[in-house]
């Protein structure tokens, strides 16, 4: 069993064809845990709801990019 299995990865990229293949790169690494959204607001929802141990964010996204999604999660106060 990999030690990789147990970490919950969330993936935010506006597209899906980069998010298909970071999705099966993480796979083949043995990760199993992994929830894909397509933007930041998403990201945020998602995060509202679960607990991830990393978060693979794009940099370029609409409405809310990559700089600004972190910039919101390290300046929450319940982050």
């Amino acid at each position: 069993m990999s030690s990789l299995q147990s970490i919950h990865i969330l993936l935010v990229d506006d597209n899906q064809h980069m998010r298909a293949i970071t999705s099966a790169i993480l796979q083949s690494a043995g990760i199993r845990k992994i929830r894909e959204v397509a933007d930041g607001s998403a990201a945020l929802d998602a995060l509202r709801s679960d607990v991830f141990d990393l978060a693979i964010v794009d940099f370029n996204m609409f409405p809310l990019d990559g700089v600004e999604f972190t910039r919101l999660v390290r300046n929450s106060p319940d982050s």
